[in-house]
């Protein structure tokens, strides 16, 4: 069982956040969640030769100069590119954002919050030590039970990047093997056992508030394995103290096991999508091709209990200035028990990331919504110039917590000049994410 685990997962997610601005930029929406249409657009792409009707010629040039440069006007420039992507419904957007602001916890409570009571109960002739903020309680020699109570927070590596979705990251993974607790901080899990050394008895419980994980550990080398469940319930008292110092849940308990039906995810995840909608999304000249080349594919390897399966299609062209669009679809689902928390717990952290996050360099354009009527939970993002290492140029992501699964999907470009506008781009990832959601049953 580790002895340094930190973080802690995504409980519920609170009360509404305040009314989010309109809803992007894609103006009044209809029932249906499309937006009202700014002129014809473009249309699908047909096989064989076009044949416009005569009489119309005229009219029409003047039309498609008309829309282009409404278009133009609209989403800040860009060619246009693919025919018929004008056509896509705009996402339907949910008009407010449900998820906690950003916060972060800068001051730890006196004594951690134990209180001496407590102290009396757990480790009896005990000598405190605090330092830097954590505490530490032991009986002279080291003889008997010992608590400890530790602070960890997570440097998400940039000022403008979310320090909470750095703090789910780490409680997922040093908590992949715990039990997990309700009514504790925001997340929060615990394991109880012999210790990493095979001597004694540990009780670790580790929950998290905002960007600050509380690891708190109740342990004896001379206790057996009988006594267990007295260090639990010991650990999960002093838990309970330390979160409510922080203004935090304060009534742990162990969560039920949850049996929930698995999701049943295609071997193909490039054939949730329609092929005529990777036609359609391609670029011009070169329609979206699927990738053979497995190191393509899109992974989650950051998820504990579960697996992922993904599909990469790109068109490569060189009159863009060799420019790369691509669409990226990826599917997580739980592999065993605790594999459904581990998938709630990272649409979460992307939702953090992708709301904190700006340009690293150029661009200007934003895109930020959460999502209705797409799956349990959906939420979209797009940011104009390069995102972070792994995100590129002008790419559009859509996020979707579809019951067990993760459904993740991204288009754009990778480099160059796309010739895509961010409504395009937008539109684009909305429509593959709704195809690829409807077909995760």
């Amino acid at each position: 069982m580790p002895n340094d685990p930190a973080a802690a997962p995504p409980g519920p997610y609170g009360p509404y956040g305040p009314p989010a601005p309109p809803p992007g930029p894609f103006g009044p929406q209809d029932p249906g969640g499309r937006a009202t249409k700014k002129g014809p657009g473009g249309r699908p792409r047909e096989k064989g030769n076009i044949r416009p009707v005569a009489g119309l010629v005229a009219a029409g040039v003047a039309l498609v100069a008309l829309v282009l440069l409404a278009g133009a006007a609209f989403s800040g420039g860009g060619d246009g590119g693919g025919d018929g992507i004008e056509d896509l419904a705009a996402p339907k957007t949910l008009g407010h954002d449900p998820v906690p602001a950003e916060r972060s916890i800068t001051t730890k409570p006196a004594r951690c919050g134990i209180g001496r009571a407590t102290v009396r109960a757990l480790v009896p002739g005990a000598h405190g030590k605090r330092v830097d903020g954590d505490c530490a309680w032991t009986r002279p020699a080291g003889a008997g039970p010992a608590l400890d109570v530790r602070y960890t927070t997570v440097d998400s590596g940039s000022e403008k990047a979310s320090r909470v979705a750095a703090a789910i990251g780490r409680f997922g993974r040093a908590t992949a093997a715990y039990t997990p607790v309700t009514g504790l901080g925001e997340d929060a899990a615990y394991a109880a056992g012999p210790p990493a050394t095979g001597r004694g008895v540990e009780a670790v419980v580790v929950f998290r508030t905002a960007d600050l994980v509380t690891t708190v550990t109740y342990k004896s080398r001379q206790a057996t394995a009988s006594a267990a469940a007295r260090f639990r319930r010991g650990a999960f008292r002093a838990a309970a103290e330390a979160a409510k110092a922080l203004g935090a849940a304060a009534n742990p308990a162990a969560a039920p096991v949850r049996r929930t039906a698995p999701v049943t995810v295609p071997s193909d995840v490039c054939k949730l999508v329609p092929e005529d909608l990777f036609q359609t999304l391609g670029d011009d000249d070169d329609p979206l091709t699927h990738s053979a080349d497995s190191d393509l594919i899109v992974e989650k390897d950051n998820i504990p209990s579960a697996t992922t399966s993904g599909c990469r299609s790109i068109a490569t062209s060189g009159s863009r200035h060799y420019s790369t669009r691509i669409a990226e679809v990826s599917v997580t689902a739980p592999t065993k028990p605790g594999g459904e928390a581990a998938v709630n717990r990272e649409y979460l952290r992307t939702y953090y990331t992708a709301r904190a996050e700006r340009a690293t360099s150029g661009g200007g354009g934003r895109y930020f919504q959460a999502l209705s009527g797409l799956g349990d939970q959906a939420f979209c993002s797009y940011l104009e110039g390069r995102r972070s290492l792994t995100l590129g140029t002008n790419l559009a992501e859509v996020v979707v917590r579809s019951r067990t699964a993760l459904i993740t999907v991204r288009f754009g470009t990778e480099a160059g000049d796309s010739g895509l506008t961010q409504d395009q781009t937008v539109k684009g990832a909305y429509a593959i994410a709704v195809k690829a959601a409807a077909g995760v049953k």
